[in-house]
């Protein structure tokens, strides 16, 4: 493991923090829609931290995907989240 950052969402909130680490000389990992599951994995895993800043229509199955093995390293990104959530 390193000092990597895996991003699971890269849209306006997502892209900031990006920004972010990337000021703080943090490496990218980052998961799109696009990015092919067994990519997305090893990402996840290789990663010290996980960013999930996906839309709020998006969350659960995110959360949902998450392997057993990163779920103590996630940091939950949300603003403006449903009533319901």
């Amino acid at each position: 493991m390193s000092d990597r950052v895996a991003i699971l969402g890269l849209g306006q909130m997502g892209g900031v923090f990006a920004r972010a680490f990337l000021a703080t000389d943090r490496e990218i990992a980052p998961i799109l829609r696009s990015t092919e599951p067994a990519v997305a994995r090893e990402r996840l895993l290789r990663a010290a931290e996980l960013l999930v800043a996906v839309g709020e229509a998006d969350l659960e199955a995110a959360l949902e995907s998450l392997p057993e093995q990163v779920r103590g390293r996630v940091g939950l990104l949300q603003n403006e989240l449903l009533p319901p959530d």
